[in-house]
């Protein structure tokens, strides 16, 4: 089993922090713990550097964001971050603002995340 810790952003805070993805027999991705983090302990780490891609799952004692507490996720179309999002209608009203790149876009539901070009 391999495991990595990718990068997201609060966009209630805009904090750093780790998520802890584990591979599973099937090709899927499972996440399964959540951690603060600074940028320069990610970037001595090799945080900043992880890459996955495919189906995302999540552990049933997965804690959520570690600033908000959300268990949801979103992934910036523009600049690929992933960030935390508390589930909503699944709508075109349903409006995210990236805490990185600050654009704001509607919403999709995605049976993957790719997490392989991006960068902090």
């Amino acid at each position: 089993m391999k495991a990595v810790v990718v990068m997201a952003q609060c966009p209630k805070t805009h904090g750093l922090y780790g998520i802890r993805a584990q591979n599973e027999r099937d090709g899927s991705w499972l996440m399964t713990w959540a951690f603060k983090l600074n940028s320069k302990t990610a970037t001595s780490e090799g945080y900043d550097r992880s890459e996955i891609s495919g189906i995302v799952n999540m552990s049933v004692d997965y804690p959520g964001c570690p600033y908000c507490g959300t268990i949801g996720w979103v992934q910036c179309g523009r600049c690929g971050i992933l960030s935390c999002y508390e589930d909503g209608p699944n709508d075109d009203s349903v409006q995210f603002r990236c805490p990185r790149c600050g654009i704001s876009s509607g919403v999709e539901v995605a049976e993957s995340f790719d997490l392989s070009s991006v960068s902090f």
